[in-house]
């Protein structure tokens, strides 16, 4: 009877051997999905950098369109003084 008590509870450890395995497993792939997510995140703060500096170079080029506008309006402005001073 001791063998077959032995037995059981060989089984039994056995069978707590693998839900500990089973367990393990199952932390290693969250482990992994959570790396994947990270990653993702990772690419979506890269593309939002990149939306940034875009944004920025279009408000630069914003900017230098706005002085060379002035530019013309001042050209435009010495222009009509010069056809005043004409007169």
């Amino acid at each position: 009877i001791d063998l077959y008590v032995s037995l059981i509870d060989l089984y039994a450890s056995l069978i707590d051997l693998c839900v500990s395995l089973i367990d393990l497993y199952a932390s290693l792939i969250d482990l992994y999905v959570s790396l994947i997510d990270l990653y993702a995140s990772l690419i979506d703060l890269y593309v939002s950098l990149i939306d940034l500096y875009v944004s920025l170079i279009d408000l630069y080029a914003s900017l230098i369109d706005l002085y060379a506008s002035l530019i013309d309006l001042y050209a435009s402005l010495i222009d009509l003084y010069v056809s005043l001073i004409d007169l």
